[in-house]
């Protein structure tokens, strides 16, 4: 076979080892030799590990290396400050301001009966988009978070759980960004309304203010969208890690 021919051969198997189906078959095609018996073994994901001799506590050492193998801890560190600390606070001055607007509305619904169809209609949009924010805060700082963070901890003992926590976390992010889309459609309709009472020169004062708190509750939720945002940002920088150390898996 002439050189051409090779090359082919070898663009084509490093075409399946980036395809996710090629990946599995090459790891049912796997095959374990022991040579002689071993005095320790424990299975992780889908690696074996055997100890042959010395100390049984050494394998102490092997859980620190597979930690810091498949977690860049930095990253991890950044992650969780994210959702404990950014994502949290944002949802805080959200929420708040969204129990402060539909307060408001609310008291002049009463009093209003020209204006009525239209607050009501405002005050439905706020509860439903106060459940949506809720949701999304429910799925960040309890899945994702409780997924997550125990993958930042040092390993006294192999994670059994560890694939199906990485799972975990990816499944629960992509719900997050469905509820993102949802804010984003909320987010630009408060906007709107902002605009109608900001300039409408026949409202009084207390419309006005409505304007401004609608104008606010759009700043907030710019923000949280941010702070989202950059969660999603790192969990692409993680799986981009996980996918690597997954290639080399199936070339070793």
């Amino acid at each position: 076979m002439n050189k051409a021919h090779y090359r082919n051969i070898f663009k084509e198997i490093i075409e399946m080892s980036n395809n996710q189906n090629a990946r599995e078959f090459i790891r049912s095609c796997r095959q374990e030799y022991v040579p002689y018996p071993c005095k320790r073994e424990e299975k992780f994901k889908d690696l074996l590990y055997s100890q042959f001799s010395g100390y049984l506590n050494e394998f102490s050492f092997i859980y620190g290396a597979i930690n810091e193998k498949l977690n860049d801890k930095p990253l991890m560190g950044r992650l969780i400050n994210s959702i404990e600390i950014d994502e949290s606070s944002h949802e805080r001055i959200l929420s708040s301001n969204l129990k402060q607007l539909k307060q408001l509305i609310f008291s002049y619904v009463k009093v209003e009966d020209l204006e009525e169809g239209y607050y009501n209609q405002m005050y439905q949009w706020l509860e439903a988009f106060a459940a949506l924010i809720t949701s999304i805060n429910t799925l960040v700082q309890e899945q994702l978070l409780s997924a997550v963070k125990p993958l930042n901890t040092s390993m006294s003992k192999l994670d059994t759980e560890y694939g199906k926590r990485v799972r975990n976390a990816f499944e629960t992010w992509t719900q997050i960004e469905l509820y993102m889309e949802g804010t984003v459609e909320f987010r630009d309709q408060f906007r709107l309304l902002s605009q109608h009472e900001m300039h409408n020169n026949d409202k009084t004062l207390v419309y006005s203010k409505i304007g401004y708190c609608l104008n606010k509750l759009v700043q907030n939720t710019d923000h949280l969208m941010v702070s989202l945002n950059e969660i999603g940002r790192k969990l692409a920088c993680w799986r981009k890690l996980l996918d690597r150390i997954e290639k080399q898996e199936n070339y070793n």
